[in-house]
């Protein structure tokens, strides 16, 4: 389990889980939006933990900071840019 993670670092988006990671202090934008898997999440927290998480269906509802992780995430998925 990551040391002081709480079920608010956690969000359904269309139905697919994500963690939002720890910034990284005095680095700007170090803030991540990463895949998570309700295994894992419930390995965490306890059985049937994912139902208590916000779940969001359509990504236009998000924060503008939350907005641009997931299209962060979005493109690094589709480009993997971090393969290259």
């Amino acid at each position: 389990m990551i040391q002081n993670d709480s079920l608010d670092n956690y969000l359904f988006i269309r139905h697919n889980l994500y963690r939002i990671s720890e910034s990284i202090p005095n680095v700007p934008h170090s803030k991540q939006l990463r895949e998570w898997t309700k295994a894992a999440l419930d390995s965490d927290f306890g059985k049937d933990a994912w139902k208590k998480v916000k779940s969001i269906k359509d990504p236009k509802e998000l924060s503008t900071e939350l907005k641009d992780l997931y299209i962060q995430q979005l493109e690094m998925k589709l480009f993997r840019w971090d393969k290259f």
